[in-house]
């Protein structure tokens, strides 16, 4: 069994057939993380590891990173559909409490 999955693919083709999966993993019990992003999604992750690993007397006020990239490389099209999976169910919201 795998309590979570994490991934930072991003073809098309692959996320349709991962999130097809859906109904399979939430079965067999597992959390599945889909395309989540190298920057920012892994890094972020890398972020809250490192300041875990500084120890309970280190306090962390900020991580800040530098990303450079030479245009899309062509993810212009993944990009847009990662961001608007994210728009396409209600989520959830809480005022004031």
């Amino acid at each position: 069994k795998v309590p979570c999955y994490v991934d930072v693919a991003d073809p098309l083709e692959y996320i349709d057939e991962a999130l097809a999966m859906s109904a399979d993993a939430k079965a067999a019990g597992t959390c599945a993380l889909v395309a989540s992003g190298a920057f920012p999604g892994f890094s972020n992750l890398l972020a809250l590891e490192a300041a875990r690993m500084l120890g309970p007397d280190e306090k962390t006020r900020d991580v800040k990173f530098n990303y450079f990239t030479a245009g899309l490389g062509g993810s212009g099209a993944v990009n847009l559909y990662i961001t608007n999976i994210g728009f396409g169910e209600p989520i959830e919201t809480l005022e004031s409490g």
